[in-house]
């Protein structure tokens, strides 16, 4: 019986299990006969300390002022430093490279000391890394190990590939994951620099949906020679949804996660120019919603919880029916997702549905308060439907957590100036706000190819600091820089300080935003503490 491995490396959220692991594994469980284990090491105590220190010091300094949105643009510098710091050598100039990646991020020379204190919880990172895979021996070692990469975990995870590799040869490493549709499409410059540089330490990469892929791998049924596999152009169809099974969670460590997590539908039915959904997901496709809701009281029973994340791009071709659905039962089920600014989350009927059913919090892709820029993204909403729909879901009690864009190609001082005042506009009607400064990528998003057809691009790091990132990161020609990004981000803090907005990160956070959601909305869903205490939610 062969032995599987499936690993989730930090750094990745930590409030679900991982879902795309959990689903491969009981698909895989279901058609051949293996012995798998999941590892998620992103819920590890040590691990998230890491996380929590380095985002702590990077805090300490910067000044305020070009903080912005530290904790996403902290993210993507903590990416890029894993890389280089397992990369180092004598041969490089490290400590240049460092400071360099760090003001390519934040515009701010940061201080020496500061930059040894981020170095060094990378260094002890690597450490427990590196002796939780040394505990591996030859009775548990696995014949087959499969990792998700996302753009937080790829340099954890490319560690981890050739430390196996090179200890234990005889290892298969497959990998995949929403990386393969963006940051390092197949046939990019930044492909072919991590192929160049680990394409000895991966037997296979597996883009789009793994599931089918990798049963075929197990099975001997795809080619040695051949290292790329695309789930959108070597397979006749898409998995058939009637074909996977209740994702399987057991041998994860339940008590660490808040949330529980499936999926009913997978990409989208929308073309957002800046976003990869359909890029990487292909058509949108959705699950029989009874056998859906089926599985969300199998899952509820099964862990003993209450609380479902739902892994869905978006809620809206599923929600009315879910809902009706789930109430047939007459379970109490709380799921929360990503729901788009609608006219049927205008209708107020449809809004206390959703509640009555157990939607708990709505994920919002707002982007920005200005209609010309939401034209130009393609959004196909308006700031008015943006009103309405905030207004008719907070008045319902329903969470809001609200996304932002800063610098999308064509904003303007004065269209990000209308964002902040709609934004002032509907604070009693948002839960929580981040804003993310535009990424662009020379693929996978809607819009990449007409981007870079029509204005051009240019590199944001240097030859030397791409080398050693393996990575190129650029910039649309004549979009917003990054230093008056970060000043748009400040901006938007600024705002979201005044009215008390939060953008909860940890419990801590959770807790403050839960409370002045209760003083603005006496109708409320249950905060989590309630939920808790209640319904068996892990806090």
């Amino acid at each position: 019986m062969k032995k599987i491995d499936l690993m989730l490396l930090p750094f990745w959220s930590p409030f679900i299990p991982p879902l795309g692991i959990s689903i491969l594994k009981s698909f895989l469980n279901t058609y051949g006969n293996f012995e798998i284990k999941t590892h998620d090491l992103n819920a590890a105590p040590e691990f998230l300390e890491t996380h929590r220190t380095y985002m702590a010091l990077l805090k300490k300094g910067l000044p305020e002022k070009y903080q912005g949105n530290i904790n996403t643009i902290g993210n993507y510098l903590l990416m890029y430093h894993a890389v280089i710091h397992f990369r180092r050598s004598e041969h490089v100039p490290y400590l240049e490279l460092l400071k360099e990646l760090i003001y390519k991020h934040f515009n701010y020379d940061i201080e020496e000391e500061i930059l040894w204190a981020l170095d060094n919880e990378l260094t002890i990172f690597y450490k427990g890394l590196s002796d939780y895979i040394d505990r591996y021996d030859n009775e548990i070692i696995p014949d087959v190990l499969g990792m998700s990469l996302f753009n937080g975990n790829i340099g954890p995870s490319l560690f981890v590939a050739k430390k196996i590799k090179e200890k234990y040869p005889e290892v298969k490493i497959i990998v995949g994951g929403g990386i393969f549709a963006d940051q390092l499409f197949p046939g990019g410059p930044n492909f072919n620099a991590l192929m160049q540089e680990m394409s000895s330490y991966l037997d296979k990469i597996i883009v789009g949906e793994g599931e089918v892929l990798f049963l075929k791998y197990l099975n001997g049924e795809l080619d040695d020679a051949k290292k790329i596999y695309d789930s959108n152009k070597d397979l006749k169809d898409p998995v058939s949804f009637s074909e996977l099974r209740t994702p399987d969670f057991d041998n994860l460590d339940m008590d660490r996660y808040p949330y529980i997590s499936t999926f009913i539908s997978r990409s989208c039915p929308f073309q957002c120019h800046f976003c990869s959904e359909t890029i990487q997901w292909g058509k949108y496709r959705k699950r029989s919603i009874p056998e859906a809701v089926e599985e969300m009281i199998v899952l509820s029973e099964k862990y003993d919880r209450s609380l479902f994340l739902l892994g869905d791009s978006l809620l809206d071709p599923i929600i009315t029916n879910l809902s009706t659905e789930i109430l047939k039962t007459g379970r109490k089920l709380f799921w929360d997702g990503y729901l788009r600014v609608s006219k049927a989350a205008m209708v107020w009927e449809n809004v206390m549905l959703w509640k009555s059913a157990g939607f708990y919090r709505a994920r919002l892709g707002i982007e920005s308060g200005s209609d010309k820029v939401l034209t130009l993204m393609n959004k196909g909403i308006t700031k008015d439907e943006i009103r309405k729909t905030l207004k008719n879901l907070a008045l319902a009690g329903i969470k809001t957590t609200t996304y932002w864009i800063a610098g999308y190609p064509g904003e303007t001082d004065e269209d990000f100036e209308e964002t902040l005042d709609l934004l002032r506009e509907l604070n009693e009607y948002i839960y929580s706000a981040e804003c993310h400064p535009f990424a662009f990528f020379l693929k996978g998003q809607v819009a990449s190819d007409k981007w870079a057809t029509e204005l051009g691009v240019d590199p944001v790091f240097s030859d030397r600091l791409s080398e050693q990132t393996m990575m190129q990161t650029w910039r649309v020609k004549g979009s917003t820089d990054l230093y008056n990004n970060q000043k748009r981000a400040f901006k938007f803090n600024k705002v979201c300080e005044e009215y008390k907005i939060q953008n909860p990160y940890n419990f801590s956070e959770w807790y403050i935003a839960d409370r002045r959601w209760k003083k603005l909305h006496n109708n409320s869903v249950p905060s989590l503490v309630e939920l808790q205490r209640e319904y068996k939610v892990v806090i």
